[in-house]
């Protein structure tokens, strides 16, 4: 003890270093961006935990990469076959990269597909092929609902009639 702090009432010295770290972690703390809860009340799309794995949203650079490996749902996304349906595209590469690439981080997304395609198969492959079809299925699943949820927020133009009979678009 210095000699400052000697008439200082017992136990209160403790509380004071115990407020000077509790003033450390809280700094720390804070310098991350929008930690924790508060991260999730002011995100629109949060992620959905399922076991061990988080999936996060969607975001335009997935589609990117799943056009780049040449993906059945980033062919869904342009019109053709909807994906999840069969059977094959809930296990296998197909399940594999794209239950990959939703639960990781999109700079870490996007720092392996710099490397090309076989660099996000090769990964994907090296942690999903292990899993069982019901853990694949799962995490396909949460893959899916992203999905939904990124292109939910789409307003579709359609085509209408005007009174003439030529058609124009309107939301």
């Amino acid at each position: 003890m210095t000699g400052e702090n000697h008439n200082l009432p017992k136990g209160l010295l403790e509380k004071i270093e115990q407020a000077k770290q509790d003033k450390e972690i809280i700094a720390q703390a804070n310098s991350i961006p929008l930690p924790g809860a508060l991260r999730d009340a002011f995100s629109p799309q949060q992620d959905i935990v399922v076991g061990k794995y988080s999936v996060r949203p969607f975001y335009d650079l997935d589609f990117e990469i799943l056009q780049q490996i040449d993906h059945p749902l980033a062919k869904m996304a342009m019109g053709g076959d909807r994906f999840g349906e069969k059977f094959e595209d809930l296990r296998g590469q197909s399940a594999w990269s794209v239950c990959w690439l939703l639960t990781h981080s999109i700079d870490e997304v996007d720092d392996i597909a710099a490397n090309g395609p076989e660099a996000v198969l090769k990964a994907s492959r090296k942690e999903f092929s292990r899993l069982q079809l019901g853990g694949l299925l799962e995490i396909s699943k949460a893959v899916l609902e992203q999905f939904s949820r990124y292109f939910s927020t789409v307003v579709g133009l359609v085509a209408s009639e005007t009174e003439e009979g030529s058609s124009s678009k309107k939301a």
